[in-house]
């Protein structure tokens, strides 16, 4: 824990030239240090008021630590491997977008929730592929229970379901002579 040295940003802040630290950026040893290892992290501080805040670690396994919430300005994230987004404890991850959400891979894509609730609020959900026989909507249940098992279930969550109000449909579409989609059965 060692500092290996530090870059101040300071500026006078009254005219008899008191400086004050507006940020900070330093090099701190993370092990002691001997001939097979050097292992250090670079530590950004921003000032609040008077006060001085950590904001970001870098550091030597080549992550980056960021202390509040992370806001990128450009329109995309990219990278030459995987990316996760995990949560490292028993918090919650939230999508939340003003317009679409979409998920878009050449691969799979893995949504995995150890609580055990994957839920969504839109309107819409679209599987869409262009390969033969695609997409395959799976209802996996790998337990051993007899009497258990997957369920496609059709909830209607309405103040007062009245008899002979429809509680969900499942309907079949496709293009017809026309190009039109037509619903074909239900």
């Amino acid at each position: 824990d060692h500092r290996l040295g530090v870059i101040e940003f300071k500026a006078a802040e009254d005219t008899s030239s008191t400086l004050s630290i507006g940020a900070r950026i330093q090099a701190i040893a993370r092990d002691a240090w001997d001939g097979s290892n050097n292992d250090a992290d670079l530590e950004f501080y921003t000032t609040d008021g008077t006060t001085e805040t950590k904001v970001l670690t870098l550091d030597s396994d080549k992550l980056a630590s960021f202390a509040s919430n992370l806001y990128i300005g450009g329109s995309t994230i990219s990278t030459a491997g995987n990316i996760e987004v995990a949560t490292g404890g028993g918090g919650d991850i939230t999508l939340d977008a003003a317009g679409d959400i979409a998920l878009e891979a050449t691969g799979d894509i893995s949504l995995t929730a150890v609580g055990g609730d994957i839920t969504g609020g839109s309107n819409n959900y679209t599987f869409s592929s262009g390969n033969s026989g695609k997409p395959l909507l799976t209802l996996k249940n790998t337990n051993t229970t007899r009497d258990q098992s997957g369920e496609l279930q059709f909830l209607k969550d309405a103040t007062d379901t009245a008899d002979g109000e429809n509680l969900g449909v499942i309907t079949w579409y496709g293009e017809d002579a026309g190009n039109n989609n037509t619903l074909f059965a239900q």
